[in-house]
């Protein structure tokens, strides 16, 4: 996959689509290195979430996508990705599926993500980012030790719908955590809050600070 991102020059105007084949792309059998790291203008698509899987066997995150736009992620699963502790510096490195950080028109959908674990959202993490869509997601049994275990979006402007999100474990907070006061970091002053979750479940996520599902402020 890394590979094939190299080989691509996708712009504004050609936008340029993978097709990732049906099987597991993991260190171990197709000597994948992760995380993958994507770049503005591209469409990944799986062949379905049972089918197309991306496992970093714990060496690092699935998908990291950092200060690009127009991507759009769809139909694969993503399991045992692995997020670093490395403070506010390099919030890049926080999610454990997806870390997706000062980014702009970004859909995700047809995902499912499960046993993934970062300090901050070890399914998704998100900061600084617009436009951001996730539809049809599953997340479940990731665990956290900071942020929410599911996804963790911290001011940005999001768009959560026909998603799933259960039984998630974090040590502060369990299945979405959403922080969009502006007093702690001035540099995200001008990014649109919103917040808009739409037929969505939301369930047995638990925490060892906070027991319940979902946090906000």
């Amino acid at each position: 996959i890394t590979r094939a991102i190299e080989m691509i020059a996708p712009d504004s105007t050609n936008a340029i689509t993978i097709n990732l084949t049906k099987g597991t792309f993991a260190p171990s059998i197709t000597g994948e290195n992760f995380p993958i790291i994507m770049i503005s203008n591209v469409n990944l698509i799986g062949q379905g979430e049972n089918q197309t899987i991306l496992n970093p066997e714990g060496t690092g995150q699935g998908l990291n996508l950092y200060n690009i736009h127009n991507v759009s992620i769809t139909h694969l699963s993503i399991i045992e990705g692995m997020g670093f502790e490395v403070g506010w510096e390099y919030p890049e490195f926080w999610g454990g599926g997806f870390s997706i950080t000062t980014s702009h028109n970004i859909h995700l959908s047809n995902i499912v993500l499960h046993d993934n674990f970062a300090p901050m959202g070890a399914g998704i993490s998100i900061l600084g980012t617009t436009q951001i869509e996730l539809k049809y997601l599953e997340i479940y049994n990731n665990i956290s030790s900071e942020g929410a275990a599911g996804i963790t979006v911290i001011y940005s402007e999001i768009i959560i719908d026909h998603s799933i999100v259960h039984s998630n474990q974090g040590d502060i907070h369990g299945g979405i955590l959403i922080y969009n006061e502006m007093q702690d970091d001035p540099n995200y002053e001008n990014i649109p809050k919103n917040i808009i979750i739409t037929n969505s479940d939301i369930y047995d996520n638990e925490s060892d600070l906070h027991n319940i599902n979902n946090w906000y402020w």
